[in-house]
Protein backbone atom coordinates (compact mmCIF):
# COMPACT_ATOMS: atom_id res chain seq x y z
CA UNK A 1 0.00 0.00 0.00
CA UNK A 2 1.14 3.61 -0.62
CA UNK A 3 2.45 5.49 1.98
CA UNK A 4 1.14 9.27 2.32
CA UNK A 5 3.31 11.47 3.24
CA UNK A 6 2.87 13.67 6.21
CA UNK A 7 1.58 17.33 5.26
CA UNK A 8 -0.01 19.65 7.40
CA UNK A 9 -1.44 22.67 5.88
CA UNK A 10 -0.49 26.36 6.90
CA UNK A 11 -2.93 28.07 9.31
CA UNK A 12 -5.02 30.47 7.35
CA UNK A 13 -4.78 33.46 9.97
CA UNK A 14 -0.73 32.85 10.41
CA UNK A 15 0.15 33.64 6.76
CA UNK A 16 -0.73 35.74 3.79
CA UNK A 17 -3.15 34.76 1.55
CA UNK A 18 -0.69 34.36 -1.76
CA UNK A 19 1.61 32.00 0.79
CA UNK A 20 -1.38 30.04 2.00
CA UNK A 21 -2.62 29.42 -1.81
CA UNK A 22 0.70 28.33 -3.07
CA UNK A 23 1.36 26.07 -0.39
CA UNK A 24 -2.01 24.43 -0.67
CA UNK A 25 -2.02 24.30 -4.19
CA UNK A 26 1.35 22.06 -3.27
CA UNK A 27 -0.32 20.18 -0.90
CA UNK A 28 -3.44 19.12 -3.44
CA UNK A 29 -0.72 18.16 -6.27
CA UNK A 30 1.16 15.89 -3.98
CA UNK A 31 -2.12 14.03 -3.39
CA UNK A 32 -3.06 14.20 -6.52
CA UNK A 33 -0.19 12.34 -8.28
CA UNK A 34 0.05 9.87 -5.31
CA UNK A 35 -3.32 9.05 -6.78
CA UNK A 36 -2.68 8.82 -10.09
CA UNK A 37 0.21 6.06 -9.35
CA UNK A 38 -2.68 3.82 -7.30
CA UNK A 39 -4.75 4.53 -10.45
CA UNK A 40 -1.96 3.53 -12.90
CA UNK A 41 -1.10 0.68 -10.52
CA UNK A 42 -4.84 -0.92 -10.48
CA UNK A 43 -5.26 -0.13 -6.63
CA UNK A 44 -8.94 0.71 -7.26
CA UNK A 45 -9.32 -2.00 -9.40
CA UNK A 46 -11.49 -4.81 -8.07
CA UNK A 47 -10.12 -8.06 -9.11
CA UNK A 48 -12.63 -11.11 -9.68
CA UNK A 49 -12.26 -14.56 -8.72
CA UNK A 50 -12.47 -17.08 -11.67
CA UNK A 51 -15.55 -18.90 -10.41
CA UNK A 52 -17.52 -15.60 -10.84
CA UNK A 53 -17.33 -15.73 -14.65
CA UNK A 54 -17.43 -19.96 -15.56
CA UNK A 55 -20.51 -21.28 -17.13
CA UNK A 56 -21.96 -24.36 -18.54
CA UNK A 57 -24.57 -24.57 -21.33
CA UNK A 58 -26.20 -27.40 -23.26
CA UNK A 59 -27.65 -27.39 -26.64
CA UNK A 60 -29.65 -30.28 -28.57
CA UNK A 61 -28.10 -30.82 -31.52
CA UNK A 62 -30.46 -30.70 -34.37
CA UNK A 63 -30.53 -32.37 -38.29
CA UNK A 64 -29.48 -28.41 -39.39
CA UNK A 65 -26.24 -29.28 -37.20
CA UNK A 66 -25.01 -32.12 -39.05
CA UNK A 67 -24.20 -33.53 -42.36
CA UNK A 68 -26.38 -36.22 -44.61
CA UNK A 69 -24.78 -38.94 -41.87
CA UNK A 70 -25.72 -37.49 -38.95
CA UNK A 71 -22.12 -36.06 -37.84
CA UNK A 72 -22.54 -32.90 -36.46
CA UNK A 73 -20.11 -30.19 -38.00
CA UNK A 74 -16.78 -29.42 -36.51
CA UNK A 75 -17.63 -25.98 -37.65
CA UNK A 76 -20.70 -25.82 -35.18
CA UNK A 77 -18.82 -27.51 -32.41
CA UNK A 78 -16.69 -24.33 -32.42
CA UNK A 79 -19.52 -22.21 -32.87
CA UNK A 80 -20.97 -22.66 -29.30
CA UNK A 81 -17.67 -22.92 -27.81
CA UNK A 82 -16.62 -19.16 -29.40
CA UNK A 83 -20.01 -18.22 -28.42
CA UNK A 84 -19.57 -19.71 -24.44
CA UNK A 85 -15.99 -18.23 -24.36
CA UNK A 86 -16.91 -15.05 -24.94
CA UNK A 87 -19.95 -14.90 -22.20
CA UNK A 88 -17.34 -16.28 -19.72
CA UNK A 89 -14.85 -13.62 -20.84
CA UNK A 90 -17.92 -10.87 -20.94
CA UNK A 91 -18.71 -11.28 -17.43
CA UNK A 92 -15.05 -11.24 -15.98
CA UNK A 93 -14.32 -7.90 -18.42
CA UNK A 94 -17.81 -6.00 -17.22
CA UNK A 95 -19.00 -3.25 -19.60
CA UNK A 96 -16.10 -4.04 -22.46
CA UNK A 97 -16.56 -5.78 -26.18
CA UNK A 98 -15.15 -9.26 -26.41
CA UNK A 99 -13.51 -10.55 -29.18
CA UNK A 100 -11.75 -13.89 -29.70
CA UNK A 101 -8.51 -13.71 -31.21
CA UNK A 102 -7.33 -17.18 -31.58
CA UNK A 103 -8.74 -20.71 -30.79
CA UNK A 104 -5.86 -22.90 -30.06
CA UNK A 105 -5.54 -26.24 -32.20
CA UNK A 106 -8.89 -28.50 -31.36
CA UNK A 107 -8.92 -32.07 -31.94
CA UNK A 108 -12.55 -33.95 -31.71
CA UNK A 109 -12.37 -36.91 -29.69
CA UNK A 110 -15.13 -38.35 -30.19
CA UNK A 111 -17.91 -37.95 -32.53
CA UNK A 112 -21.41 -35.97 -32.23
CA UNK A 113 -24.54 -37.07 -33.57
CA UNK A 114 -28.03 -35.42 -34.15
CA UNK A 115 -30.26 -36.15 -30.83
CA UNK A 116 -27.16 -35.68 -28.94
CA UNK A 117 -27.04 -33.40 -25.58
CA UNK A 118 -23.59 -30.70 -26.40
CA UNK A 119 -22.73 -29.68 -22.98
CA UNK A 120 -19.77 -27.23 -22.95
CA UNK A 121 -18.25 -26.03 -19.61
CA UNK A 122 -16.15 -22.58 -19.62
CA UNK A 123 -14.01 -20.61 -16.99
CA UNK A 124 -11.44 -18.27 -17.23
CA UNK A 125 -7.62 -19.33 -16.68
CA UNK A 126 -5.72 -16.59 -17.14
CA UNK A 127 -6.20 -12.30 -17.21
CA UNK A 128 -3.79 -9.77 -17.93
CA UNK A 129 -4.19 -6.32 -19.21
CA UNK A 130 -6.70 -6.82 -21.63
CA UNK A 131 -6.09 -10.32 -22.62
CA UNK A 132 -7.60 -13.36 -21.31
CA UNK A 133 -7.69 -17.48 -21.91
CA UNK A 134 -10.92 -18.85 -21.74
CA UNK A 135 -10.59 -22.88 -21.23
CA UNK A 136 -13.55 -24.57 -23.05
CA UNK A 137 -14.68 -28.66 -22.12
CA UNK A 138 -16.50 -30.00 -24.37
CA UNK A 139 -18.42 -33.27 -23.72
CA UNK A 140 -21.64 -35.22 -25.95
CA UNK A 141 -24.17 -37.10 -24.47
CA UNK A 142 -26.20 -39.44 -25.58
CA UNK A 143 -29.82 -38.67 -24.12
CA UNK A 144 -30.86 -42.40 -24.52
CA UNK A 145 -28.83 -43.78 -22.05
CA UNK A 146 -27.13 -40.66 -20.43
CA UNK A 147 -23.53 -41.60 -21.55
CA UNK A 148 -21.38 -39.17 -21.34
CA UNK A 149 -18.38 -38.58 -23.72
CA UNK A 150 -15.58 -35.80 -23.59
CA UNK A 151 -15.42 -34.70 -27.43
CA UNK A 152 -12.31 -32.09 -26.68
CA UNK A 153 -10.96 -29.17 -25.07
CA UNK A 154 -10.21 -25.50 -26.50
CA UNK A 155 -7.92 -22.60 -24.98
CA UNK A 156 -9.80 -19.34 -26.77
CA UNK A 157 -7.66 -16.01 -26.72
CA UNK A 158 -9.85 -12.70 -25.74
CA UNK A 159 -9.73 -9.54 -25.79
CA UNK A 160 -11.50 -6.82 -24.18
CA UNK A 161 -11.91 -3.76 -26.31
CA UNK A 162 -13.20 -0.32 -25.37
CA UNK A 163 -15.97 1.94 -27.24
CA UNK A 164 -13.48 2.88 -29.58
CA UNK A 165 -12.38 -0.26 -30.39
CA UNK A 166 -8.87 -0.01 -28.59
CA UNK A 167 -7.95 -2.74 -25.70
CA UNK A 168 -8.92 -1.69 -22.42
CA UNK A 169 -7.98 -3.24 -19.16
CA UNK A 170 -9.71 -6.20 -17.25
CA UNK A 171 -10.25 -6.74 -13.75
CA UNK A 172 -7.29 -8.61 -12.97
CA UNK A 173 -7.80 -12.29 -11.38
CA UNK A 174 -8.04 -13.11 -7.53
CA UNK A 175 -5.99 -16.46 -7.14
CA UNK A 176 -7.22 -18.16 -3.98
CA UNK A 177 -6.53 -21.85 -4.26
CA UNK A 178 -3.78 -24.11 -5.88
CA UNK A 179 -5.80 -24.82 -9.03
CA UNK A 180 -6.61 -21.64 -9.67
CA UNK A 181 -2.56 -20.89 -9.58
CA UNK A 182 -2.02 -24.14 -11.80
CA UNK A 183 -3.99 -22.49 -14.38
CA UNK A 184 -2.99 -19.12 -14.13
CA UNK A 185 0.26 -20.36 -14.37
CA UNK A 186 -0.64 -22.81 -17.38
CA UNK A 187 -2.25 -20.28 -19.40
CA UNK A 188 0.74 -17.53 -19.22
CA UNK A 189 3.08 -20.49 -20.67
CA UNK A 190 0.62 -20.65 -23.44
CA UNK A 191 0.14 -17.06 -23.73
CA UNK A 192 3.65 -16.46 -24.22
CA UNK A 193 4.06 -19.26 -26.47
CA UNK A 194 1.34 -17.62 -28.41
CA UNK A 195 2.62 -14.94 -29.36
CA UNK A 196 6.55 -15.93 -30.32
CA UNK A 197 4.33 -17.97 -32.22
CA UNK A 198 2.69 -14.70 -33.73
CA UNK A 199 6.14 -13.55 -33.84
CA UNK A 200 7.21 -15.69 -36.56
CA UNK A 201 4.64 -15.83 -38.57
CA UNK A 202 4.50 -11.96 -38.87
CA UNK A 203 8.66 -12.79 -39.76
CA UNK A 204 7.94 -15.60 -42.24
CA UNK A 205 5.22 -13.25 -43.88
CA UNK A 206 7.32 -9.90 -43.88
CA UNK A 207 10.27 -11.98 -45.37
CA UNK A 208 8.17 -13.74 -48.23
CA UNK A 209 6.07 -10.44 -49.36
CA UNK A 210 9.89 -8.78 -49.32
CA UNK A 211 11.17 -11.71 -51.54
CA UNK A 212 8.39 -11.66 -53.91
CA UNK A 213 8.69 -7.65 -54.91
Amino acid sequence: MFQLAPVSRINETTSTPSIHAVYNSMVENHYYAIFVKMKSNNYFKKGKQPDESQSETSIIMLPSDANPKGNVFGGTILKHVDLIANLVASRHATHANTVTVSIDKMTFLKPVYIGNALILSARINYAKRSSMEIEVTVYAEDLDNSKRVLTGTAYVTVVALDHAGKPTEIPPLNLESNDDKRRFSDGESRMITRLKDVGREYNWISKTASQGE
